[in-house]
């Protein structure tokens, strides 16, 4: 509960729309590392994609409060799994 009070804070103290624009930077930055990954195989790339994954992780747990998709996501793996049969 600690965690989902954070991301609304952050929420409240930024806004809607600045989270939005975060997010797309935080995900822009994952696609440049593995980008990078692919094209010149290191070890070190891997740390970056980690550190890439935890920012993009943290701004779609705020996504995620605000814009609940629960429903969306059901209907989502539903199909992944009929595509895996």
């Amino acid at each position: 509960m600690e965690k989902q009070m954070t991301y609304l804070k952050a929420i409240l103290k930024w806004g809607v729309r600045n989270q939005m624009l975060k997010t797309i930077e935080e995900c822009s930055e994952l696609q440049k590392a593995l980008a990078k990954s692919i094209l010149n195989p290191n070890p070190k790339n891997e740390e970056q994609i980690k550190e890439e994954l935890a920012d993009v992780q943290i701004m779609l747990n705020q996504m995620r409060i605000m814009y609940p998709f629960e429903e969306e996501k059901k209907k989502k793996l539903k199909r992944l799994r009929g595509l895996l049969r």
